[in-house]
């Protein structure tokens, strides 16, 4: 079967899946999702200061305050034990801090009647730009053809990898002259939810940050 879109965003994790909405609703773009994982849950654990929050709900068009699952007045860090600072030092930020509810944020950007998800794999591998191990991706002239996994071609205007640092579908572009470009960073931050009985260390109306080589006191 070959099937016709506007746009091909592979990879529906929250990047992909936002795009995808926004090109939906906002642009009247007919959009595929490609992700075999797409109905999984999202696994990582979102934390976001309320203010960027604010911004990003108004300049999206967006209710995302309905997708905050705890909110914080107060952001509570410690981070003593290190730069001969006291280990129960305590910087008190007045800046309210929320967690995301990632089912809820999930449902929200894939309410769109005009993303379909596919749960199928783009079987290929990059070795040079725009070059790829297998015929599961062909650009021309006229557009892109995505070849799927259960043997269906997407012919498509654009192909948008969202597959995250580790993509197996881009390979990134050096300036003339210099070295290959060295692998993206990433960043990692570290969260858990307890439940605790009798008395707590750390106050309950605040967000606590603290460096992770401390643990839990």
């Amino acid at each position: 079967m070959q099937l016709q879109v506007d746009v091909t965003i592979i990879g529906a994790g929250p990047a992909g899946t936002l795009l995808a909405y926004l090109l939906a609703e906002q642009y009247d773009k007919k959009v595929f999702l490609v992700d075999p994982l797409a109905s999984k849950k999202w696994p990582n654990n979102y934390g976001v200061w309320q203010a960027e929050w604010d911004a990003l709900a108004q300049k999206l068009g967006l209710d995302l305050q309905a997708c905050l699952a705890n909110k914080w007045e107060v952001t509570d860090c410690y981070f003593g034990g290190s730069w001969e600072l006291p280990v129960d030092n305590r910087l008190r930020l007045d800046r309210p801090y929320g967690r995301v509810d990632r089912d809820k944020l999930k449902k929200l950007l894939r309410s769109s009647s005009k993303v379909r998800v596919l749960e199928e794999e783009v079987e290929c591998q990059v070795v040079a730009n725009n070059i790829y191990d297998s015929p599961a991706i062909r650009h021309s002239a006229a557009g892109s053809v995505v070849l799927l996994s259960n043997g269906d071609a997407v012919r498509t205007k654009l192909i948008v990898d969202t597959t995250g640092f580790e993509s197996r579908l881009t390979r990134r572009l050096s300036p003339p002259g210099e070295p290959p470009a060295p692998a993206p960073g990433f960043q990692i931050a570290y969260g858990c939810e307890v439940v605790v009985e009798g008395a707590f260390h750390y106050a309950p109306e605040a967000m606590t940050l603290f460096d992770y080589r401390q643990g839990l006191r």
